[in-house]
């Protein structure tokens, strides 16, 4: 077969799947999911919220807005940074007129955490595409990730051919709670948490931690500003999770918050080695199942909420 042959053949088979392309995207673009499902529901409450958590996972899987006597809002989502946490609260802020406490969760690795260079960096083009958010590193030839065929890569394929009829957010509540079932899963991320202590303590990544700290400051200063109230708080772990963590960074995010806190007379509640949870409160070793979850929920709207006009 000579070249144009080829070529020409190579074209006939070519065209019908670029222009299947475009149609694939846009079918990827309407699957539900944590981030258009969360800004929908979110968007539909903002002018009555008066409590707003924001977080990681840490924060997404444990605190059940059903228990907290006000109108409450989990803005958390999976490995969300801070970052993401001050953009969306300085996106939403201006509409939501009854906003009262901001409860910011504080773990392990909050201070030295940036989503884009991390292994989940592909969530950060969801934030980019669902809530126009920008990433915060910016690769070379990055243009393919915010595409719908990459985001959801290795599962493109799959979802296609289910006609993009699938929801991967089944146990999002309209609060933005995430349940977690009571199955014990053991997964305890050793790996996560030893790279996160080496990159801390060595100062290899010191400037994540600035940014971090910076992004941080940003949020509380605008929020006090306001007269909103903003209390941090470190979520339940059971004891193998605490084992393996570094005490020198828990020192030093403790130190770090406080700080914060005398300057901008906000509060920090540290739960991590709360006696009041046990075993069967938690899904694995650094998150709470939903019943862990309806516990801790009612503890930071008795010791929290209920202080709010005090």
């Amino acid at each position: 077969m000579d070249a144009k042959r080829f070529f020409k053949r190579l074209l006939l088979f070519g065209i019908p799947f670029i222009f299947t392309l475009p149609v694939v995207e846009y079918g990827l673009s309407k699957i539900p999911n944590s981030y258009n499902t969360k800004r929908a529901y979110l968007e539909m409450q903002l002018d009555s919220i008066e409590v707003i958590s924001t977080g990681t996972s840490h924060a997404v899987f444990s605190i059940d807005p059903q228990y907290i006597s006000r109108h409450c809002f989990n803005l958390g989502n999976v490995g969300q940074s801070i970052y993401y946490d001050n953009a969306l609260l300085q996106m939403y802020l201006p509409r939501m007129p009854h906003l009262k406490e901001v409860i910011i969760p504080i773990s392990y690795f909050s201070l030295n955490y940036r989503l884009s260079d991390s292994p989940e960096s592909w969530r950060a083009y969801f934030y980019a595409r669902v809530f126009g958010i920008p990433v915060r590193i910016r690769h070379f030839m990055d243009f393919l990730d915010y595409t719908y065929l990459k985001m959801y890569y290795p599962e493109t394929v799959k979802y296609t051919l289910k006609f993009c009829k699938v929801n991967l957010a089944p146990n999002l509540t309209h609060a933005g709670f995430l349940i977690k079932d009571t199955i014990f899963t053991g997964f305890l991320d050793t790996t996560g948490v030893r790279i996160t202590t080496e990159r801390a303590l060595s100062g290899e990544h010191s400037i994540d931690h600035t940014e971090c700290l910076s992004d941080l400051e940003n949020m509380v200063a605008t929020l006090r500003k306001k007269g909103i109230k903003v209390t941090f708080i470190t979520t339940p772990a059971m004891k193998e999770y605490r084992d393996i963590c570094d005490q020198r960074l828990w020192q030093q995010n403790y130190e770090e918050i406080n700080a914060l806190c005398r300057k901008y007379n906000c509060d920090y509640r540290n739960y991590l080695d709360d006696a009041r949870f046990v075993p069967a409160d938690f899904n694995d070793y650094s998150h709470t199942n939903y019943m862990g979850a309806a516990k801790f929920s009612k503890i930071l709207d008795q010791e929290i909420v209920s202080e709010i006009d005090k």
